[in-house]
C-alpha cells in the first residue's frame, strides 16, 4: 500500500499529493543539517583552521603550480582560506534553506520561501551567537551576512525546481 499525505487545493476538486517518504527524508535532511552546522560550529578556531586547511590544500597547490611566484606569499593563502570559508558558509545554509523551503511547500505553508528564507536567517544568528561560547572563535556579522546570502541562494533554487515541477506538469 502506498501511503501518501493527500491535500485538498483551496479551489476544489483538483488533490496535491505529498509522498510521506517525501517529507520524512526532507525532515531528515533537515536535522542532519542543522547538526552538521552545530557541529563545524563547535570546533575550536584551531580545529575549525585544520578543517579549512585541509579543503584548501589541493587548490592552492594548482594555483601554486600555475603562479610559482606565489608559492608561500601569505596574502595567496589569506585570499584562498577566505574564499573556502565564505563558501561554506553560503552551502551550509543554502541547503539548510532548501530543505526548510522543501519541506514548507510540501506541507502547503503559506508563504513558503519567505518563512523558508527567515528561518534560515534565524538560525544563522543563532549559530553567530553559539560561536561566541565556543574558545577562539566569534560571531561576525558578516559571517551572518554570508549566511543570508546562502538562505537567497537556497530560495531560490527551490523555487527554480518547483517552477520547473509545476510547468511539467501543467504541460500533461
Amino acid at each position: 500500500m502506498k501511503q501518501e499525505i493527500c491535500e485538498r487545493k483551496a479551489s476544489g476538486s483538483a488533490r496535491e499529493c505529498v509522498p510521506h517518504w517525501l517529507r520524512i527524508l526532507l525532515w531528515a535532511l533537515l536535522l542532519l543539517n542543522m547538526a552538521v552546522i552545530f557541529t563545524m560550529s563547535s570546533k575550536t578556531a584551531e580545529q575549525s583552521t585544520v578543517t579549512s586547511d585541509a579543503v584548501l590544500a589541493k587548490p592552492l597547490e594548482v594555483y601554486e603550480d600555475h603562479h610559482p611566484e606565489s608559492a608561500g606569499d601569505q596574502r595567496v593563502y589569506l585570499r584562498f582560506q577566505f574564499v573556502v570559508r565564505k563558501s561554506a558558509h553560503v552551502l551550509e545554509f543554502a541547503s539548510l534553506c532548501l530543505w526548510a523551503t522543501g519541506l514548507l511547500l510540501a506541507y502547503r505553508v503559506r508563504f513558503p520561501y519567505l518563512l523558508g528564507g527567515c528561518f534560515t536567517a534565524l538560525y544563522a544568528a543563532s549559530d553567530e551567537l553559539h560561536q561566541l561560547l565556543v574558545p577562539g572563535r566569534e560571531g561576525k556579522v558578516t559571517d551572518w551576512l554570508f549566511d543570508c546570502l546562502g538562505a537567497l541562494v537556497g530560495v531560490l533554487i527551490v523555487y527554480l525546481i518547483f517552477r520547473i515541477i509545476r510547468k511539467r506538469y501543467e504541460g500533461n
